[in-house]
């Protein structure tokens, strides 16, 4: 297992680019993004900075995951699965997703354009 400050990966991420975007799927990486607070996010762009900038197969690993991530299909599923929410409560959940997956992959990109990636 690899983490970050908010997933868990089977492999590093330099290791695969299809697994770190099949993760983005996953049941605890949806619900990784829905609990993130703003310094949770904070912690996981600390980490990209540190870990992840430099190392191009992880850069394009995570590329990977982070588009994957801002696709609503694993989230839609993990919700919908769930069974409990209304339809406005999902939709609520789904719009609060997109908004923290949207600023991980901006902050990501941000990142790696700085250091020149």
């Amino acid at each position: 297992m690899y983490r970050t400050a908010l997933f868990t990966f089977d492999q590093p991420l330099a290791s695969g680019a299809e697994q770190a975007a099949q993760a983005a799927e996953r049941t605890e990486t949806v619900r990784a993004v829905l609990a993130a607070s703003d310094s949770d996010i904070q912690s996981e762009l600390d980490f990209i900075e540190r870990s992840i900038c430099g190392n191009a197969p992880a850069e394009r690993a995570y590329a990977m995951f982070i588009e994957q991530l801002e696709r609503p299909a694993g989230c839609e599923a993990v919700l919908a699965a769930a069974g409990e929410k209304s339809a406005d409560d999902r939709a609520l959940l789904l719009d609060h997703y997109l908004v923290v997956a949207h600023r991980i992959a901006q902050g990501f990109h941000e990142r790696v354009q700085k250091r020149g990636g």
